[in-house]
């Protein structure tokens, strides 16, 4: 789906993504998502999220990058990945700038 989206953004700056966040908020959503894969897609391709729909990725940071003690494995996916295979770009740094205080992170293998 995010390939999708970023298609679609390329081909078109004003391109309708509303299918396309519907998706991605469904996946987002902890209580009937708790695959850390899944969540690690959201952290791996964070930059490209941003990249795709800025406004959207501000929205749905904490989400991705969560602060809920009771979800620390989810965050630790996201963030494992963002730092290990993500491609950090400007417009995500200082969407992440809480993330990046957050003295709990730790880093895990999936």
């Amino acid at each position: 789906m995010v390939s999708y989206g970023l298609r679609l953004r390329r081909d078109a700056p004003d391109a309708d993504l509303t299918l396309v966040q519907a998706i991605l908020d469904h996946h987002l959503d902890s209580g009937s998502e708790q695959s850390l894969a899944v969540r690690s897609v959201y952290g791996l391709l964070f930059s490209q999220l941003a990249w795709m729909d800025e406004q959207w990725a501000a929205r749905h940071v904490e989400a991705i990058f969560t602060k809920d003690p009771a979800e620390e494995t989810l965050l630790a996916a996201a963030w494992d990945a963002y730092l290990t295979g993500g491609r950090p770009a400007e417009g995500s740094w200082s969407l992440l700038a809480g993330t990046y205080t957050l003295g709990r992170l730790t880093v895990i293998r999936l």
